[in-house]
């Protein structure tokens, strides 16, 4: 039971982040349904992305061979990548939901 709780207190907390980030940060009006389906995709997509490199760095050592010690620096940094590569694609669904174009796009 605890272990739902906490992927439930987890789940809630990512979305609302997101839901933060996509709604207010731009300088134009978001829907907040475009937000909101936005948040729920980034969050999902970054549990499988976490997913994958876990196991990923579980079935391949190769990292700890080659790298050492400081094998935690390009696993770091690929993660990094991998995450903003989500972070952007939710906001370009957000860009792409959104029914109006923001008047600061307009030239």
């Amino acid at each position: 039971l605890s272990s739902i709780v906490i992927q439930g207190i987890s789940l809630s907390v990512g979305i609302s982040l997101f839901f933060m980030l996509f709604k207010w940060l731009p300088s134009c009006h978001i829907p907040t349904r475009a937000a909101l389906i936005s948040s729920c995709y980034t969050w999902g997509l970054l549990e499988l992305a976490k997913f994958g490199l876990t196991w990923y760095l579980a079935h391949q050592p190769l990292y700890q061979y080659i790298y050492g010690p400081f094998a935690a620096i390009p696993i770091f940094l690929i993660w990094l990548y991998i995450a903003w590569i989500i972070i952007l694609l939710g906001g370009a669904m957000v860009h792409v939901l959104r029914s109006t174009p923001c008047a600061a796009s307009k030239g």
